[in-house]
């Protein structure tokens, strides 16, 4: 699944930027220079993280050094970008199963797999309180349910739920 750039960078970007505006002008930096030190951190901070979501050579070199274990005969539909539970790492969809597996860049690893057959439905959601746009829930049953992070939300629940 091909990473957007526009989105993570402007919404990671727009907040970490007016996040450290406020920690300028709390420390005591004047209010202007305050909002220029913000503006180019969330600048900087949402190029990478766009890119971070979007390159390619960085999605297939972190891919190249992660591991996904998977049953005999299991073959992957889609793969991309995801956060479970605060690690970052990738999301598949299998022929049987939706898998997560963190990429190196965390410290420990977390793997989580669930069979397509118990899914009920994928839906977006969204995180941090409402805000950002970027949820992504598995329902699997009455009280049952994952919560991902994923910029392609909306094509992620469409692949799911085609297939369950």
């Amino acid at each position: 699944m091909k990473g957007r750039f526009w989105e993570p960078a402007f919404w990671a970007g727009g907040l970490f930027g007016i996040g450290m505006m406020v920690f300028e002008t709390v420390t005591g930096t004047p209010p202007s220079a305050a909002a220029g030190v913000g503006l180019a951190q969330g600048l900087l901070f949402g190029v990478l993280m766009g890119g971070f979501n979007s390159w390619t050579w960085v999605r297939d070199g972190l891919r190249s050094k992660t591991t996904l274990p998977t049953d005999d005969g299991e073959t992957i539909q889609e793969w991309g970008m995801a956060n479970l539970e605060g690690r970052g790492g990738f999301l598949y969809v299998t022929d049987q199963q939706v898998r997560f597996v963190s990429h190196i860049l965390n410290f420990g690893t977390t793997t989580w797999s669930v069979a397509l057959s118990e899914i009920d439905e994928a839906r977006p959601t969204r995180t941090l309180g409402g805000v950002l746009p970027n949820g992504l829930r598995l329902e699997m049953g009455p009280g049952q349910e994952k919560d991902l992070t994923t910029w392609e939300r909306a094509q992620w629940c469409e692949v799911i739920d085609e297939r369950v």
